[in-house]
């Protein structure tokens, strides 16, 4: 039924055309003066190309289950976010419930600690398991019991809690601490059927005191206390807020990091909760096994992206080839120092082969797959390989980059409202409706007037995830708040496992804004 809509372009008098071209608006940017304007063969483009639009997404809907679900389909690229967000958390459940093995991490808080400890933990698990010859990824577990040390407490907040404190710690910009060599394979003793625990030390209690002890059959080598094997993992090589890796020494022990880092990234998705580690969209492309073209140096160095769009168009030009000769550009760069430093050829022999017009978009291309790919490709393989020792490589193939950072990170970016939408009050109190009221109006317009910052503050305080998630619909639990009974002397507290803000019914909005902003900068975990 196409063929005919192109060999013969509907006429401006017909009505059903014009109505299909005017209410696609959104889809084809065409105004009805605009429809007016266009000659019949323009605004048979234009419609074609809006019921076109139409019958994909229609198809994208109906067949969502059917063919939308093969391996390569276009119908899986037209559905909306919400519907494959559903497919994918629908996945993990069907994926967590054919495990029957848990993993049990007992960490410290501080970032000293808290990295080489994780780390450590997760490679005993992987590797222990690695042995017993199952096909299954190690790490692929129905259940992850996280508990600090020194703090009293259980559930999912927890879990959510050691995401963000991983997430701080490998992006902070402190040297990273020591850390040590992935420990030789061996057996993990099971604790009761299908439960494997790991420990961060092994402990032997001698007059009522616990001693470390040392295990024979393991061998760590501390990592070089040199600048540049201490350096950050990631940096932000261009718009604030997006990380990329950094290239360091490479050393066994840094590369394992990335490694490890992956597996957080892999149990994050695989649990639906909160990562809020933004990285830049050449990464995610990476860990998706979707090829990264020269496009992507947009979201790592926009400066530079624009900067050779330029110059693609200038070499196009009449004095092309003069212009590119004066600049003296060749196949031989310089790389700034967190990519590595140095002068690097894009191709054998580059400084003895000159940019021309005959080859400046290979030029380019080569340029950002250096930047993007080639400094980094150990790191971004072992933060894969992350993933993969969690999750299958298929899973994840029906996401495009924007799904996996929506997944991931959520949306940093409180908005007010939305927050409102998914808040529930309760009261305890229940003495009075009035002053229950007046102290639901001081509490929204206290974080109205809050910045982003404090609001993303008072969100891990209240859940352990300073991100809301890109579809609220599926916040589970949902945000709530009760009240309790008058107290000016208490602060209010949170139960981060049902995502419970305790607030008692304070006298004044002042004291309402000074208790809640002192308990959100405390940071103080435990049961109160």
């Amino acid at each position: 039924p196409i063929l005919p809509l192109i060999q013969h372009p509907p006429s401006r008098g017909e009505a059903p055309w014009t109505k299909m071209a005017t209410t696609k608006t959104a889809d084809c940017s065409l105004t009805e003066d605009q429809v007016c304007g266009l000659n019949s063969h323009q605004l048979a483009a234009s419609v074609l190309l809006g019921r076109w639009n139409c019958t994909i997404e229609l198809f994208g809907r109906v067949f969502a289950d059917t063919v939308g679900r093969s391996r390569g389909s276009y119908l899986a690229d037209e559905k909306q976010f919400e519907m494959r967000e559903r497919e994918f958390r629908r996945e993990m459940d069907a994926i967590r419930s054919s495990s029957h093995r848990e993993v049990v991490i007992e960490v410290e808080r501080a970032r000293e600690r808290l990295l080489p400890g994780l780390f450590n933990q997760l490679n005993s698990f992987c590797d222990a398991w690695q042995l017993g010859g199952t096909s299954n990824p190690p790490l692929c577990v129905y259940r992850v019991k996280v508990s600090f040390q020194g703090e009293q407490g259980e559930g999912s907040g927890l879990l959510r809690s050691l995401f963000t404190a991983v997430s701080e710690g490998v992006l902070s910009d402190e040297p990273l601490p020591h850390l040590e060599l992935p420990p030789p394979r061996r057996p993990m003793s099971p604790l009761g059927k299908g439960r494997m625990v790991i420990r961060e030390r092994q402990r032997a209690r001698n007059g009522g005191q616990v001693i470390e002890k040392p295990s024979s059959d393991r061998t760590p080598e501390l990592l070089q206390d040199t600048a540049k094997a201490r350096q950050p993992l990631f940096y932000q090589p261009g718009k604030p807020g997006f990380y990329s890796p950094r290239l360091g020494s490479n050393s066994p022990e840094r590369l394992n990091a990335y490694r490890n880092l992956g597996r957080v990234i892999g149990l994050c998705l695989l649990h639906c909760e909160i990562l809020p580690m933004p990285l830049c969209r050449h990464v995610l492309k990476y860990l998706l096994h979707r090829e990264v073209s020269w496009h992507d140096l947009a979201f790592f160095d926009s400066v530079m992206y624009e900067s050779l769009r330029k110059l693609i168009l200038e070499s196009r030009g009449p004095d092309g080839s003069e212009h590119l000769a004066n600049l003296g550009l060749s196949f031989h760069v310089n790389l700034r120092p967190e990519e590595g430093g140095g002068a690097w050829d894009l191709l054998p022999g580059g400084a003895l082969c000159p940019v021309t017009p005959e080859n400046v978009y290979e030029y380019v291309q080569k340029y950002a797959e250096l930047r993007m790919v080639r400094v980094n490709e150990e790191a971004l393989q072992h933060m894969r390989d992350g993933v993969n020792d969690v999750l299958p490589e298929t899973v994840l193939s029906g996401l495009s980059p924007e799904d996996l950072r929506l997944l991931l990170c959520g949306c940093p970016h409180i908005d007010i409202d939305v927050l409102k939408g998914i808040t529930v009050f309760n009261d305890e109190y229940r003495k009075g409706q009035e002053s229950v009221t007046r102290l639901k109006g001081w509490f929204w317009s206290i974080v109205e007037r809050m910045s982003q910052k404090e609001r993303q503050e008072l969100l891990y305080f209240w859940t352990s995830s300073p991100s809301l998630p890109a579809n609220v619909d599926s916040y589970q639990p949902p945000p709530s708040v009760m009240i309790r009974p008058p107290d000016d002397q208490r602060l209010p507290t949170a139960n981060t496992c049902i995502s419970r803000l305790y607030i008692p019914l304070y006298s004044s909005k002042s004291l309402v804004k000074l208790r809640l902003l002192t308990a959100v900068k405390t940071k103080t975990f435990g049961f109160l």
